[in-house]
């Protein structure tokens, strides 16, 4: 059994000069199922093993118009997921009335991903994409399954370990650069999720990566 896992950046599906294609109503779609995999056979598999198998070969290339091709194959792949998992649970689809749509979010989820390392509060994006920030808040927490909160501080804490492993700019610098306000708030929210501080992560993570 081969077992896909894709993490893929917000910016290929919401470019900010290009439409989206359908994206929000099928990333809404695929967040309201009650199961986030499927099992997938026959002909959907090696469809799907197909489309990943080019997306890795055209993402290591440099070839022009990638990013159009990536986002085209990805759209296919999260159409054939929504499909494989409507037939697992047909009467769980959404309803695609107008009038019952709440607004997407992902708009909003793809912004926090390009600017989370800039001063991000949540009044600011309520503002800025039309939504109260208690219901802004709230469809967040729906929709991620996390604060809004949460959300930043792993952003930034992914691109912090990143910079502890490849770089070897000080813990400060790193805190600054990943888009905390502040070394105290940055070594206690390390700590809280990795369980050690960063300077002990960049050890640990280096001699481990030594030794193998």
């Amino acid at each position: 059994m081969l077992v896909y896992i894709c993490n893929f950046d917000m910016k290929l599906l919401f470019h900010p000069y290009e439409a989206d294609w359908g994206s929000q109503a099928l990333l809404d779609r695929l967040a309201s199922r009650p199961v986030p995999y499927t099992l997938l056979t026959g002909d959907s598999f090696d469809r799907v093993k197909q489309l990943f198998d080019s997306m890795w070969a055209e993402y290591n290339d440099s070839n022009v118009w990638r990013h159009l091709l990536l986002k085209t194959q990805m759209l296919e792949v999260l159409v054939l997921l929504d499909r494989s998992l409507a037939e697992v649970t047909p009467e769980l689809r959404p309803s695609l009335n107008p009038s019952t749509k709440e607004r997407s979010v992902w708009p909003v989820i793809a912004y926090i991903q390009q600017h989370y390392r800039e001063p991000i509060a949540l009044t600011d994006l309520a503002e800025r994409f039309h939504f109260h920030s208690t219901y802004l808040s709230e469809r967040i927490k729906k929709q991620l399954g996390i604060t809004f909160l949460d959300f930043i501080h792993d952003l930034r804490l992914r691109h912090a370990c990143s910079l502890l492993l490849a770089t070897d700019l000080p813990v400060t610098a790193v805190s600054l650069e990943a888009g905390f306000g502040s070394f105290q708030t940055f070594s206690r929210v390390f700590r809280k999720s990795m369980q050690m501080t960063p300077a002990a992560y960049r050890l640990t993570s280096k001699a481990s990566q030594t030794s193998t």
